[in-house]
C-alpha cells in the first residue's frame, strides 16, 4: 500500500504482509536544492519501477525511482504556480 503523507512531506509504503515500512524520501535521498513538500496523491507506474506523486499545493509532480529513491523527473517548479492557459480562441 502506498500512502501520501502530506503532513510529514513523505510517501510511506506499507507491506500488509509484515512490519516492513519504507518512507520516501529518506534523509539523504534529495539532491542539493531539491524539495519534496505536501504530496497529496501517489501512484505506482506500470511494473512498480517509479512512483508518480502529485504535490498540488507545491505546484509540482514528481517521478520517483523506487530502486534508488531519487526524483528522476519533475513537472512544474516547486513553489511556483504555473501559467493558466485560456481555451478561448
Amino acid at each position: 500500500m502506498l500512502i501520501a503523507d502530506r503532513t510529514n512531506n513523505r510517501l510511506v509504503e506499507v507491506d500488509p504482509a509484515g512490519p516492513d515500512c519504507l518512507a520516501l524520501p529518506a534523509p539523504g535521498d534529495l539532491q542539493p536544492g531539491q524539495s519534496f513538500r505536501m504530496p497529496d496523491d501517489a501512484f505506482y507506474a506500470p511494473r512498480r519501477r517509479t512512483i508518480n506523486a502529485t504535490q498540488e499545493d507545491d505546484y509540482a509532480i514528481s517521478v520517483i525511482d523506487v530502486h534508488n529513491a531519487q526524483i528522476v523527473c519533475r513537472y512544474g517548479h516547486p513553489g511556483i504556480p504555473g501559467e493558466v492557459q485560456s481555451a478561448v480562441r
